[in-house]
């Protein structure tokens, strides 16, 4: 079977799904900053893109995540954008 195919098809196959993932995700990106019926509210952009912001404040400061929320509560006031659940 190895005969049929072309000596570099694994090596097609994997760039084509690695571009594939990067546009999925360049899409998913955009979506979320400008075409989501949440994009409209003020916060951080990172938070609104992905949930990494809460685990970032969650691991790297320990559980601090609930006073970030403080925090952008008194930056953006009463309605800002959340990280997604996913």
């Amino acid at each position: 079977m190895e005969d049929y195919l072309p000596k570099d098809a694994g090596l097609c196959a994997g760039i084509t799904v690695l571009g594939m993932s990067a546009f999925y995700a360049l899409s998913l990106v955009i979506y979320r900053l400008f075409f989501s019926p949440i994009a409209q509210f003020p916060g951080p952009k990172l938070a609104a893109v992905t949930s990494w912001y809460e685990l970032y404040y969650d691991v790297v400061h320990k559980g601090k995540y609930l006073f970030e929320i403080e925090k952008m509560h008194d930056k953006y006031g009463e309605y800002y954008s959340l990280p997604r659940c996913q």
